[in-house]
């Protein structure tokens, strides 16, 4: 998993977060549910799939909105 794979991943079920954790789990959702931010201290594990990246920690998401998504462009003259 990376980030840009799970952001995509919540974008394409129209939710505005994506959640990474345990450097693998992809969660999606529209709220932060009860307990908050902790710090990025909590969120110090590789993604499983792009070790540059990090992905959550223990029982902790590393929280990103998802990308727009562009329906049509029209061009006017």
């Amino acid at each position: 998993m990376t980030i840009e794979k799970c952001q995509n991943h919540c974008r394409e079920r129209s939710t505005k977060y994506a959640g990474l954790q345990h450097g693998q789990l992809c969660y999606c959702g529209n709220t932060y549910e009860t307990y908050g931010p902790l710090g990025g201290d909590h969120c110090g594990m590789e993604c499983a799939g792009d070790p540059t990246e990090f992905c959550g920690g223990y029982l902790a998401n590393s929280i990103f909105s998802t990308p727009v998504k562009i329906i049509s462009t029209k061009t006017f003259h």
